[in-house]
């Protein structure tokens, strides 16, 4: 079966005057790295990704200049070869604000065959209301009055009810029972298929996938894009078993 996936990753922004915006230090690293292991399963991806963000392969088609140049050039080219047997199938769409971000998912969900959304993107949970030109810097002080932005991810079901849907619960620095009951309360409220709840990057980091009937399922950090996207998988074709049948287009 061929499956048509949306993918969001990085950090949205919101914009204060013209120069200026509100945002996050989200890096975009998780959604390329789940974009890519489901480009290797054979689906057909669409990856939202904020300005500056990780891109699927991008980042691995880089020289190190501090590494032994031969290697170097080896490991580029081996993933140069990757790129080139998938990248058919990614089609990338840049947004800058957490508008564009909105406006691009809700058109994707409602105008493509979308088969799985994963929400891996950080996005803005707070608007300003935008001045136009630049603000002076000879303020002493700047007030800001910030506004509940609508929540992307509860917009989903409603957009499209038979997607599987899967979002993310960042708590930086929880205990795993307080992690995994916020994660699981998120996942209600959203009504995903799958809850991906996970603390800071490191050596200590929790990563504990929860679905629905609170069923929990700890992963490592390296190996959690490519046991994501198998449950992703397996819970579509759960739902249609008919797919499993359909070759690869």
């Amino acid at each position: 079966m061929t499956l048509e996936v949306l993918v969001t990753s990085g950090g949205t922004v919101v914009p204060i005057d013209d120069v200026r915006h509100i945002g996050n230090f989200s890096g975009g690293t998780t959604g390329a790295l789940i974009a890519e292991e489901f480009l290797r399963q054979g689906a057909i991806v669409h990856y939202v990704y904020a300005k500056g963000s990780k891109r699927p392969y991008r980042r691995d088609l880089e020289l190190n200049p501090d590494k032994d140049i031969e290697s170097e050039l080896e490991r580029v080219s081996l993933k140069a070869a990757e790129y080139k047997s998938y990248h058919a199938g990614l089609y990338e769409y840049r947004v800058d604000s957490f508008h564009e971000y909105y406006g691009r998912v809700k058109e994707l969900l409602t105008t493509r065959q979308i088969d799985a959304a994963v929400f891996a993107a950080a996005v803005s949970d707070y608007g300003v209301q935008k001045v136009e030109g630049k603000i002076s810097s000879e303020n002493e002080k700047l007030t800001l009055d910030l506004e509940k932005l609508p929540k992307v991810i509860s917009e989903v079901k409603k957009w499209k009810p038979d997607v599987y849907l899967v979002g993310f619960k960042f708590l930086p620095d929880a205990p795993i029972d307080e992690l995994v009951e916020t994660a699981y309360c998120h996942g209600q409220k959203n009504h995903s298929d799958l809850t991906v709840a996970n603390t800071a990057p490191g050596l200590s980091r929790k990563i504990v996938l929860v679905t629905p009937e609170r069923d929990l399922y700890p992963v490592s950090q390296s190996l959690f894009p490519e046991v994501l996207v198998k449950m992703v998988m397996e819970g579509i074709l759960r739902r249609d078993p008919v797919r499993a049948e359909i070759p690869n287009e």
